[in-house]
């Protein structure tokens, strides 16, 4: 559980992760989810692309379905289903789940069968914390000259609430890991990201159990079936088949850079927010000539 602070950020810096990116378009949404069709996409008109989110926004999640990958559109903060009806949903108590955790805690142990979702991040902020400043960063993954971006896929899991008066209300965390030693500098803890498409169909649930495979043969037999139809010998990654997911990201890929600290105001929008920022050199404590003159006139003590 991450408790929110009451800081000019909205909330403690040292949490993981609380703000990131969403900025692509549906269409490129669709295009990484690997969904065809817009009618496989459950509330995407909520979804508007924004470079600053934070917890109780609305963005896009990836889910198996039939032996399909489907998305829906759901809000970031999960609010389990047992919460009382009357209550106001809260965000900020569960964006995050510690994943070497969530096999013990009530809140998200009956989901890791059934409620897996993959949250496709175009990047996310962290703040350093250096000398009683904290300066963000954006961290995200590099792609070569020429090449689409690519986003880093998160294991999330999702559940959903009911209120009074029947409105079914879907929201999902965030799993997060201990950092690797690209990002250990930064923070203790990093989303956890996903290696690859094979990973990603594992925690969906929809991966042969011999993942990861060890030849091309076993991977094309052990990859997701799309109508569903499971070799006799394979079956789908059962909650105590997936510890082996939950583990820092191993890729050389990930980039970083300095952003404006006006990110952690989350009326700071548009591309501003990623663009590299160089800090302000310091300013020289400057002195008045006339002060000069009269410290060098006093009567020494």
């Amino acid at each position: 559980v991450r408790v929110r602070s009451h800081g000019w950020l909205g909330w403690s810096a040292r949490t993981m992760c609380g703000r990131a990116r969403f900025s692509a378009t549906s269409e490129t949404v669709m295009r990484r989810a690997r969904v065809r069709d817009s009618s496989r996409w459950q509330d995407k008109e909520l979804y508007h692309p924004r470079f600053n989110v934070q917890p109780g926004y609305w963005t896009p999640v990836v889910l198996q379905q039939n032996g399909e990958r489907c998305l829906h559109t759901m809000k970031w903060g999960l609010v389990p289903h047992f919460s009382k009806k009357h209550e106001r949903p809260d965000h900020f108590r569960m964006f995050n789940a510690r994943s070497e955790t969530i096999h013990e805690r009530s809140s998200f142990r009956h989901l890791l069968k059934s409620k897996r979702c993959v949250v496709m991040l175009d990047g996310f902020y962290e703040w350093q914390k250096l000398a009683g400043k904290k300066q963000p960063y954006h961290v995200y993954k590099v792609t070569e000259d020429g090449e689409e971006p690519q986003p880093l896929f998160c294991a999330a899991l999702y559940d959903t609430w009911e209120d009074e008066q029947g409105y079914k209300l879907y929201t999902f965390t965030i799993l997060t890991t201990r950092s690797n030693a690209q990002l250990s500098w930064l923070h203790d803890r990093m989303p956890l990201i996903l290696p690859d498409n094979e990973a990603v169909d594992a925690w969906l649930g929809c991966a042969a159990s011999t993942y990861p495979a060890k030849s091309q043969g076993d991977r094309e037999a052990g990859a997701c079936q799309e109508k569903g139809d499971w070799p006799q010998s394979r079956k789908p990654l059962g909650p105590d088949e997936i510890a082996y997911l939950l583990s820092p990201y191993g890729g050389d890929d990930l980039k970083w850079h300095k952003v404006n600290p006006e990110v952690g105001k989350i009326v700071f929008e548009g591309e501003e927010c990623i663009k590299e920022y160089n800090p302000p050199p310091p300013k020289r404590e400057s002195r008045d000539i006339t002060q000069m003159f009269k410290a060098a006139s006093l009567p020494p003590s």
